[in-house]
């Protein structure tokens, strides 16, 4: 925004000095209709200073045309900055709610570890529609065969035919039938 700034403050220079310029310029041709007609010499250096004002105003319009082009080549700028800005912004905006959600992820994770409770919802839902009927479950430990009575987020419970009720966790489950 400085360098705008900066060719905005010029162009209203250059355009105040443009102005000035073309007065003088009208009061040195006013100056030379009126002048008698002998007097050569003053007329000369008088059309002498008109055309050295003429061409520092030719230079001035020059200047200020190239100043207005690069202003629009940097309003241009801006404008695309901006919206680079918004587009960067608004993935900020994303990225900051992704990791919100992932912070809340982490944070279940780690209560799951610290309590030993790692939900299974594939094994839950398995064990789930097996309700009351035997299964036959291998862990490293050995084999169970038993009814399911229970399921819960993490482990199902068993009741052999000995009568006894056996809890397995998901997590040791190596096969199940």
């Amino acid at each position: 925004m400085g360098k705008e700034k900066e060719i905005l403050k010029y162009l209203k220079k250059i355009k105040s000095i443009e102005k000035d310029q073309l007065e003088v310029l009208e009061e040195i041709s006013r100056q030379i209709s009126s002048l008698p007609s002998g007097d050569a010499e003053q007329i000369r250096q008088l059309r002498h200073q008109l055309n050295e004002l003429q061409r520092e105003v030719t230079q001035l319009q020059s200047r200020t045309t190239t100043l207005e082009s690069q202003n629009a080549q940097l309003q241009s700028q801006i404008t695309q900055l901006q919206t680079q800005v918004n587009q960067l912004e608004s993935q900020d905006a994303q990225l900051q709610s992704q990791i919100t959600q992932l912070q809340t992820q982490i944070n279940q994770l780690q209560e799951q570890l610290q309590n030993g409770i790692i939900p299974n919802p594939a094994m839950q839902s398995f064990f789930e529609n097996r309700m009351g009927s035997t299964v036959t479950i291998s862990t490293q430990g050995g084999t169970f065969t038993g009814v399911v009575t229970l399921v819960g987020p993490d482990a199902v419970q068993i009741r052999e035919a000995t009568g006894n009720i056996v809890i397995i966790p998901f997590a040791q489950i190596t096969t199940v039938q």
